[in-house]
């Protein structure tokens, strides 16, 4: 390697451990200082619940549900204590167009004003190795409530410098929209049944 690369190279990544705070990230355990049972409230600007659904059996359509919300512990010497809780307003909707979300959030959909929120919240966590977990718990949406068991997956923590000790994780899992009161379109095949959503989940350390 060239020694004008490599000097520069060595000097972007001063740059980002001095300036940034930034560190390689510590995937399923906790870096050093951070305290088992630490609880961590969801960053509404960098957590995301995206979602897909079959569009006319052709296609696939994808949204979002912006700012999520709620809290997580997950201890990897303690799994069992552990727990899980994220609130989606129904309100905060975005397929990208006003008018289909107006509709989705209507009375004739979701429902907004009647049922603002959705909802998981675990009973128990339990791990699977290399950053994993399962979460069992219940999902509530359209004011029904069902029992629901996701995966998480490349939990992480990481202390930063400039914004505290943060962890984070993914999950992806699969409802029948009909399961919660919300069969519209089902039948004529216009909108499908199956919805699969996916939570990119980070959170900041609450204080002591």
């Amino acid at each position: 390697m060239p020694a004008r690369t490599l000097f520069a190279l060595v000097t972007v990544a001063a740059l980002l451990v001095g300036v940034a705070g930034w560190a390689p990230p510590a995937s399923g355990r906790a870096p050093a200082g951070a305290s088992a049972g630490d609880v961590f409230t969801v960053d509404v600007a960098h957590s995301t619940l995206t979602y897909r659904v079959r569009h006319f059996g052709v296609s696939y359509f994808h949204g979002r549900i912006n700012q999520p919300s709620g809290s997580f512990s997950i201890d990897g010497a303690d799994p069992a204590g552990g727990s899980v809780h994220v609130v989606a307003e129904i309100r905060n909707m975005d397929t990208g167009n006003d008018g289909r979300d107006r509709f989705l959030t209507s009375p004739d959909f979701f429902n907004a004003r009647e049922f603002p929120e959705a909802e998981f919240r675990s009973d128990s966590v339990r791990a699977l190795g290399d950053g994993a977990y399962e979460a069992a718990g219940a999902f509530t949406l359209h004011g029904v409530t069902r029992p629901l068991t996701v995966r998480i997956s490349e939990y992480t923590t990481l202390r930063t410098e400039r914004f505290g000790l943060r962890a984070g994780f993914e999950c992806t899992f699969t409802v029948r929209r009909s399961d919660f009161g919300m069969d519209l379109f089902v039948e004529e095949g216009t909108l499908g049944d199956e919805v699969t959503i996916t939570a990119a989940i980070e959170g900041v350390r609450q204080p002591s």
